[in-house]
């Protein structure tokens, strides 16, 4: 056997996309999407829900949030 090969070898030669350096970035963008549609979510699913109760016609809540 030839331990004269590092544990990275592998890489030399991979595409760039298989590199662990570039799947952590993946990994951290997709993370940061997560993160801004589960925001979306709360603002665009509860604000109209929150206008609505706090007294607001339909008609106001919908000129407000469109």
């Amino acid at each position: 056997m030839d331990s004269s090969h590092s544990k990275d070898d592998w890489l030399e030669g991979a595409p760039e996309k298989s590199k662990p350096g570039y799947l952590r970035s993946l990994v951290f963008t997709s993370q940061a999407g997560m993160v801004n549609n589960m925001y979306d979510s709360v603002v665009w699913g509860l604000l109209p829900v929150l206008l609505f109760d706090s007294g607001l016609l339909l008609e106001q809540v919908a000129v407000i949030v469109s």
